[in-house]
Formats: C-alpha cells, structure tokens, sequence
C-alpha cells in the first residue's frame, strides 16, 4: 500500500474538521516516520485515516474551553463580554472626562464636551471589535469549523446595531450629563457598528479560507 494518500487523507480530514494546517503539518510529519517503518502495514497498525483524523481532532479539541464548550464560547459569552464592556468603556469614560474637567477647571469646557461626543461615539464599536478580535483569537486555536466564528461575528455585529449613543455637540453640558443624556437613536451610527464588526469578522473568515486552500494546495500538491 502506498503510505502517501493515507497521510494525505488523515491531514485533509483533520484539517477540514477545523484544526490548523500547522497542526495537521506536525501530525502528518509524525505520522509518515511511524509509516514509513511499517509501510504496507501502516493503515493496519495504525487505523484507517478517518478513525486516526478523528481521534486526533477529539484530542485537539478537548485541550480547551472553546473546542469542549463551542456554544458558550461563540454565542453566549462573546454577548456576555460586549455587555461587560460596554460597562467598562462607560465607567473609563466617565473618569477620563471627570479628570479632564477637573484640568480644565470647568466641566462645560469645549475640550471636555467634544472628548465626551467623541468617546462615547466609540462605546459602539470599540467593544463589539474587540471581543470580534478575540473571538478569531480563541478559534484559531481550538480546532472548531469556521461556522462558530461566523456565528460569533454576526451575533456580535447584531448586537452593535442596538447600541444606541450620540450627543448634541451644540449643547455641551457636565461631563456625567453628556454621558447620561443620550439623543434619540442615530440610525448611521447604528448601521455603521454593525457593518464596521461584521466586515471585520467577514475578512477574519476570509483570510481563513485562504490560509487553509493555500495549505491544502501546498500538501496536495
């Protein structure tokens, strides 16, 4: 038998199961010693390449949270995170701006109201973006396909449509008031957190697919 497209088949099948191609290099390389010492036997001895591929991406994937636990990983905590961070955007910018009076000597100051407009625009993306960014982190390495990272993205960027923030620039008022004051929904905004977090996810996943064909190409080459 000829060892090659056994190895071949193992390194296709753990890697379309969502582990990395580098991953899947290291177990192929492994593989073709032990297979190259017992050539004709090797599939006999060491299991047709389904069975080796998926005992493989069982391993691989109970070596973290995010590969035991996909659902709480790309649905229910990314959710839970923005939440949190949106908290903590809010609570960082109520201090900044509050010290930022304090240096000015007047809350009312122009530079004080227009770093409150400006901050709190941001509260609508910063914290969709970054648990985006984290959540491409945390897929990358827990042998999950790219579907829960697509779903994390969208959900995220569904979320960023309803955070609602803005501020009347010609009326600048105290610091905690500029934050607590909202004006009505900026329609704009909204649509342009949800696009901004979903072409960010989009692109990850993009990138991704590339990685992988390239890979693909280069093995089976």
């Amino acid at each position: 038998m000829q060892t090659r497209p056994w190895l071949e088949q193992v390194w296709s099948e753990v890697v379309r199961s969502g582990l990395p191609p580098a991953y899947a290099d290291r177990l192929l390389t492994e593989l073709s010693d032990h297979a190259e010492e017992l050539g004709d036997q090797a599939e006999q001895r060491l299991g047709k390449a389904e069975e080796l591929a998926g005992a493989a991406v069982l391993a691989y994937r109970s070596s973290s949270f995010a590969g035991r636990h996909p659902l709480a990983a790309f649905v229910l905590l990314p959710l839970l995170l923005v939440v949190a961070g949106l908290g903590v955007h809010a609570v960082v910018v109520v201090a900044s701006l509050e010290g930022l009076a304090w240096a000015f000597g007047q809350p009312d100051h122009p530079v004080v109201a227009w770093a409150a407009i400006a901050s709190v625009r941001l509260i609508g993306y910063v914290s969709p973006l970054a648990v985006v960014i984290g959540g491409w982190a945390v897929y990358r390495r827990c042998g999950r396909p790219l579907g829960w990272f697509l779903a994390l993205a969208l959900l995220v960027a569904g979320f960023a449509a309803l955070i609602v923030t803005g501020f009347d620039p010609l009326m600048p008022a105290a610091p905690v008031d500029l934050f607590v004051k909202l004006v009505p929904p900026n329609e704009l905004h909204r649509v342009a957190q949800a696009a901004l977090t979903g072409a960010v996810g989009l692109s990850f996943a993009g990138l991704d697919r590339v990685r992988r064909v390239r890979a693909f190409a280069t093995v089976l080459s």
